[in-house]
Order: structure tokens, then sequence, then C-alpha cells
């Protein structure tokens, strides 16, 4: 059985496009990123 995530001494671009990629499904990440709370803030702060 091989593993899931790439391994070795040429896995660094993998596993960092791997890791940018699932960052995405993290809710708060996601909002932070496309400034929703600033954009629907009444105040605009």
């Amino acid at each position: 059985m091989g593993s899931k995530s790439p391994r070795g001494e040429f896995a660094a671009r993998q596993l960092a496009k791997k890791r940018k990629n699932f960052r995405w499904s993290d809710r708060y990440f996601n909002r932070r990123m496309l400034r929703l709370d600033e954009k629907v803030d009444p105040m605009q702060g």
C-alpha cells in the first residue's frame, strides 16, 4: 500500500500545491481571502 501524499526529495512542489488547494475548504481561510466580512460590513470596518 502506498501513501496518499507525495514523499521524498522532489515532492515539495506537489505538497505545496496540495496544501494550497485544501486550504480553500477551511471556512475561515476562505472568508478571509475573499474579504467577505469586509464586503458585508455596514460600517465598512
